[in-house]
């Protein structure tokens, strides 16, 4: 399958969102924004959606609805967030399956690297996570944050390091449905 991507940062007034060759039948899920703040309607052009049956999914701290086309191998072309023409008030993201695999929303963490610290320099890095339903829950298992360092509910490290060296943990996230994932990593102090 090839992607010609314009971008998950595509203008709200970009005609197509993305277009892309696919050698094989496809199913496409397709996530909106949908929070406190923001809510966005289906663009017209993805018509014969399917909500999916555990539709709500995080990624990257924001909420998502999720729902499923299937399309034959051949040209895709997915509309942009042109409000007047799909009544889409923002962009979505996708995600291209093979046509017999599904789509899980078991969280993943996507930090493969934290950024490293200074002694005695205020220091703030998020675990990010994708998909996982509702709200998640973050967990030291195993090894030490830096000395001044401290995990949050939302996530986030944060703090004023105090003494130099490499720092190896574990870190778990859980959602709603307690699903889980765990990630090795590690905070150079400089």
């Amino acid at each position: 399958m090839q992607c010609n991507c314009f971008g998950p940062d595509t203008p709200g007034s970009e005609k197509d969102y993305l277009s892309f060759d696919s050698d094989e039948n496809a199913r496409l899920y397709i996530g909106y924004e949908k929070n406190r703040l923001v809510s966005s309607a289906i663009a017209a052009g993805l018509n014969e959606v399917s909500h999916q049956p555990s539709p709500l999914v995080v990624a990257q701290y924001f909420y998502f609805d999720m729902y499923v086309k299937k399309f034959p191998k051949g040209k895709i072309v997915l509309p942009g967030a042109d409000e007047k023409r799909n009544n889409a008030s923002t962009n979505y993201f996708v995600l291209l399956k093979k046509d017999k695999e599904t789509f899980s929303s078991k969280p993943e963490i996507s930090n493969k690297l934290l950024s490293p610290a200074g002694t005695g320099r205020y220091y703030e890095e998020y675990i990010t996570v994708l998909y996982g339903k509702g709200v998640t829950r973050y967990k030291i298992t195993k090894g030490l944050l830096p000395p001044g360092l401290k995990l949050l509910d939302n996530g986030s490290i944060t703090g004023v390091t105090q003494k130099k060296g490499a720092y190896r943990f574990t870190i778990e996230v859980t959602d709603q449905n307690g699903e889980k994932d765990v990630a090795d990593l590690t905070i150079p102090v400089f």
